[in-house]
């Protein structure tokens, strides 16, 4: 399995506009619907309300490689840097 913790911080107060936009998008249910997608989903940070974690699980490192490249993924990134400043991303496999 391929794991990635995502974590988005978001432009002042955008946190919760930013998830709202990719969930009336649809975007978080087109990508549970990927081939090798087992886990997708997001988590509020406690203690910092402009960050948000992005918990993915693939079955390949090539689902997630294939799942970069739809036009939903391609969608989000046009709208990604009205709500986010920058991504921390780590990656692992088990």
């Amino acid at each position: 399995m391929y794991f990635l913790n995502v974590v988005f911080h978001t432009k002042d107060g955008m946190r919760e506009a930013y998830l709202e936009k990719i969930e009336s998008l649809g975007i978080d249910r087109k990508v549970r619907e990927e081939k090798g997608c087992i886990k997708y989903d997001y988590y509020f940070a406690e203690k910092d309300k402009n960050e948000l974690l992005l918990v993915e699980m693939w079955e390949t490192k090539e689902d997630q490689q294939l799942h970069i490249e739809q036009e939903h993924m391609k969608l989000l990134r046009s709208f990604k840097d009205d709500y986010v400043l920058s991504t921390d991303l780590k990656a692992f496999k088990m």
